[in-house]
């Protein structure tokens, strides 16, 4: 093993992977496509693309996100739209499995999205598993957390 080897091994060791970081929020550069986690190889096409991208914590806050938006050239929100924004807190057993809503990828699990009011069809889906679907109608008022319990794939011997 080279000594660049060794350093990706020591950061894989720990944690540090391009399935640790998943997209939140904004729009891609047009061409390019995404899914699954974002890798670095994902950052350098967005990039390349003229894309901007921004790191945060996976705790971040609010002013934090408002912050990378601004540095991304994403404007904030109107107060208007803010008011109808719930958060959905998405997880799934196992953790990590992808998120679509509306037919757009969303992220990983779990995951807090920011959904506005009205009908959102989510899919959580991990190869291996069955997908699972669920059509859900967000009003204002509390936030709401949603957990996928994914079933695992009948094997092909089994059928």
């Amino acid at each position: 093993m080279g000594p660049a080897d060794e350093v990706t091994s020591h950061l894989y060791s720990f944690g540090i992977r391009g399935k640790q970081f998943q997209f939140e929020d904004g729009q891609l550069p047009d061409g390019v496509k995404f899914h699954g986690r974002l890798t670095d190889n994902d950052v350098r096409t967005i990039e390349k693309a003229g894309g901007r991208v921004e790191i945060v914590n996976a705790h971040y806050t609010d002013q934090e996100l408002a912050d990378a938006h601004k540095r991304c050239g994403i404007s904030a929100p109107d107060a208007k739209a803010s008011e109808a924004a719930i958060s959905v807190m998405i997880k799934s057993t196992p953790d990590g499995a992808d998120i679509t809503v509306d037919g757009k990828y969303s992220g990983s699990t779990p995951s807090k999205l920011t959904l506005s009011a009205g009908e959102h069809t989510i899919i959580v889906e991990e190869t291996g598993y069955t997908e699972w679907k669920r059509t859900i109608n967000i009003t204002q008022g509390n936030d709401i957390n949603v957990n996928a319990v994914l079933e695992k794939k009948p094997s092909p011997s089994a059928q």
